[in-house]
């Protein structure tokens, strides 16, 4: 898979290549990568090689003409799964979906995740990978920090969303187990890096949290983290409690 510097990216060093993967294009890693989805997108198709196999789930029509053109230019083929697959169920302790005709479970919360697991049920079928083998796979992923259930009773999730598209899919799955599970208020604990992006930090508005608290934690000399009273500031003139930690 493509990784933060795309086309000028250390995973680029391998010349042949049995597929590259785009999953879909957000706006993270803007300071190497470019202010703008198109710039992004651009730079993440520099992974394309000739004659390889290109698979992504993006689906703005903009962007996919862009990795098309890098296909055509590279005599690749361009696989988008964006469209071939159905939920049937989701809980804690996974979600049951379709790609194409064959059901599976994924052994992880939330929809979007179904988009990363269907980018990866068609790279492993270009490979020869068996269904069953795919199924038993997915049954045993796990994904630390992204979602992850660390306590059934109470209920605790531990997510490290660090973009706006990140955040939108948290809060989204987050509502939607508050629908289907019946669960009670969304009690937050927050922190950020100092350059994150305010729209980002908004989203968790919605889900109405009682309480917020914000810290400030980190274990990288270089990435400064956001003070809790610039947090708390972003979170100003809503209705809940906010206990700011240092």
């Amino acid at each position: 898979e493509v990784c933060c510097g795309g086309r000028y990216d250390s995973t680029n060093v391998i010349p042949n290549k049995d597929a590259a993967i785009i999953t879909n294009i957000g706006l993270d890693h803007t300071e190497i990568l470019g202010k703008t989805k198109a710039k992004i997108a651009y730079e993440k198709a520099g992974i394309i090689k000739t004659g390889c196999n290109v698979f992504t789930a993006e689906k703005n029509s903009n962007l996919l003409k862009i990795i098309y053109r890098e296909c055509e230019k590279n005599t690749a083929a361009l696989i988008n799964t964006a469209d071939n697959t159905k939920i049937v169920g989701q809980n804690l302790n996974g979600v049951a979906f379709y790609y194409k005709k064959n059901k599976y479970h994924l052994n992880v919360i939330g929809n979007h995740q179904v988009k990363n697991a269907a980018l990866a049920i068609a790279v492993s079928k270009s490979l020869k990978i068996g269904t069953k083998k795919i199924n038993q796979g997915l049954k045993k992923t796990c994904f630390p920090a992204r979602m992850e259930i660390v306590s059934k009773k109470p209920l605790i999730i531990l997510d490290g969303a660090h973009n706006l598209d990140e955040i939108q899919t948290t809060v989204k799955t987050t509502m939607e187990l508050k629908t289907n599970q019946r669960l009670n208020d969304v009690h937050l604990l927050v922190g950020f890096s100092a350059n994150k992006n305010k729209q980002a930090i908004l989203e968790l508005k919605k889900l109405r949290p009682k309480p917020l608290a914000c810290g400030r934690q980190t274990s990288n000399p270089f990435r400064l983290a956001m003070s809790p009273q610039k947090i708390c500031a972003q979170f100003a003139n809503y209705d809940t409690k906010i206990f700011n930690s240092q």
